[in-house]
């Protein structure tokens, strides 16, 4: 059989991106689901499949992908490059694409929070988290929400003052 007969392993079917998570020892993941999940769905085939590594795909994007199901349950994703996973140009709805966009983007931060922690040594050495001590501080000590929306305003203030140009000067009792 030559390359361009070769058959391809699994059966091709469409699949969500579901985005990038961390693991339990914060190595990147992404995560995918079949698109639609029917209803006689099998709970290997619910949850979600996951591979190592940071996505390059589109969130909540629909793409076709080659899997094969084991009698035991299990499901693998074949990666065959130039056949899977081929984007379909779909989306699934809104509001699920803006939860997992939001729980990617945590992840993201999460990651390079963790990148930077290594690269300093620690997380007392991050000048960046140094300076926020002060505000940590403050921030502990409330109480009601009614305060940490008034901390919450102030700092929001301060930043938005800070990059149009303007000095800072209110206090928390201004």
């Amino acid at each position: 059989m030559s390359d361009e007969q070769k058959e391809l392993p699994g059966t091709p079917e469409v699949w969500v991106c579901l985005g990038t998570r961390l693991g339990k020892s914060n190595a990147p993941i992404t995560y995918w689901h079949p698109a639609p999940l029917p209803e006689t769905a099998s709970q290997a085939e619910r949850d979600a499949l996951a591979y190592k590594g940071q996505s390059k795909y589109v969130v909540g994007g629909e793409y076709r992908v080659r899997v094969t199901r084991k009698p035991e349950g299990g499901i693998s994703m074949h990666k065959i490059d130039g056949e899977s996973p081929k984007y379909l140009g779909k989306f699934v709805d809104d509001a699920r694409r803006a939860h997992w966009s939001a729980l990617e983007r945590i992840a993201e931060t999460r990651l390079a929070q963790i990148r930077r922690e290594r690269r300093h040594g620690s997380k007392e050495q991050d000048p960046l988290r140094a300076a926020l001590i002060p505000l940590q501080q403050i921030a502990a000590s409330l109480r009601t929400e009614a305060d940490k929306q008034a901390l919450t305003a102030v700092v929001i203030q301060a930043l938005h003052d800070a990059w149009s140009g303007r000095t800072y000067t209110r206090t928390l009792e201004s």
